[in-house]
């Protein structure tokens, strides 16, 4: 007599696979390319009981941009026992911040689809760059607004915005400013300072910018700019104010710079106030203390006039200028 079972049917599957953290989570390296970790892992057999090994089953590691979205993936092999791959993370790939990270089976034919669960992070900083762009060093009248703007970029040269930016004034007085900045976009800045009150002489200007996964910076101009003064006249006269145009006329001002300066002051006349000014004489005035100068003029027949109007001029070394009041004397 032969005996006989019902029919039982099998099926013969893919092992379960378990992805194992072995290390390179919770660790902060610099985006700029001078830093690279490596991530791993390890693939167990649940139903075998045994940790994979090398050249058995093949996997993807994935990496977000943004936080949220992860790459396309990089391909990885078991090299014995590990899924092992070297994170380079390159601007403008991967944004700064925390990216989270996970290697997992995927493709195989006698092992199951299984990612890292949880995922495992990295954190990427990386370092500013900053920019100057106003002032560049030109002099500005004492108690005149001086516009100070930068440029905040990261490794990609793209602008960094929303940093907490210090700027800092160092000259013949020191000051900073944190309060009035303003964040125009696109990671420029900018500022204005007030040179009311302010020493004259050359001014540096540092800007310490700061965010949340940037190195700090201080970065530096060391001709920003420079605040001067202009030179000063008072007192203008002449010795004669009705005369005869044979006569040699004096005209006295005095001056002075309070950088002490070496300036030019200079002696005009108009015939009247709807003509052209002509230059009679140019000279040299040194020191900061008030001094006179005296120019002489003799005119001739054809300078008779009884609305003739004098006037001083100074000039300086930065183009500053001052002038003395319209005065009217009879030729």
């Amino acid at each position: 007599t032969i005996a006989s079972t019902g029919t039982n049917n099998f099926t013969v599957e893919a092992d379960d696979i378990q992805i194992q953290l072995f290390s390179g989570s919770s660790q902060t390296i610099c985006r700029n390319g001078t830093q690279n970790i490596n991530f791993s892992t390890r693939a167990w057999d649940t139903d075998d009981q045994r940790y994979l090994t090398t050249g058995e089953p093949s996997g993807k590691l994935w990496v977000t941009t943004n936080g949220t979205d992860y790459y396309a993936g990089t391909d990885v092999t078991v090299d014995s026992s590990y899924f092992n791959s070297t994170f380079s993370p390159s601007c403008p790939s991967y944004g700064i911040g925390v990216q989270q990270w996970k290697t997992g089976t995927l493709a195989n034919t006698c092992f199951k689809n299984a990612n890292l669960t949880p995922t495992a992070n990295v954190t990427l900083r990386t370092l500013f760059t900053v920019n100057h762009s106003r002032p560049g060093g030109e002099t500005a009248v004492q108690g005149d607004a001086v516009n100070v703007t930068w440029n905040v970029l990261d490794e990609c040269s793209t602008g960094v915005a929303a940093a907490t930016n210090t700027i800092y004034i160092l000259g013949p007085s020191n000051f900073s400013n944190t309060t009035t900045i303003l964040n125009i976009g696109n990671g420029t800045y900018n500022t204005t300072l007030d040179t009311t009150g302010k020493p004259s002489g050359a001014y540096n200007i540092t800007i310490q910018a700061e965010k949340t996964y940037y190195s700090t910076i201080n970065a530096s101009n060391n001709t920003a700019f420079r605040i001067g003064r202009k030179p000063e006249l008072r007192s203008p006269s002449s010795n004669i104010t009705t005369g005869g145009w044979g006569e040699v006329w004096g005209f006295n001002v005095d001056c002075r710079d309070l950088e002490a300066d070496t300036f030019n002051v200079s002696l005009w006349k108009a015939y009247n106030s709807s003509t052209t000014f002509t230059l009679i004489e140019t000279k040299s005035c040194t020191g900061t203390t008030y001094q006179t100068l005296t120019f002489a003029k003799q005119f001739a027949c054809g300078d008779i006039d009884a609305n003739t109007i004098f006037k001083f001029n100074a000039t300086d070394q930065w183009g500053f200028t001052n002038q003395s009041d319209n005065t009217t004397i009879t030729v």
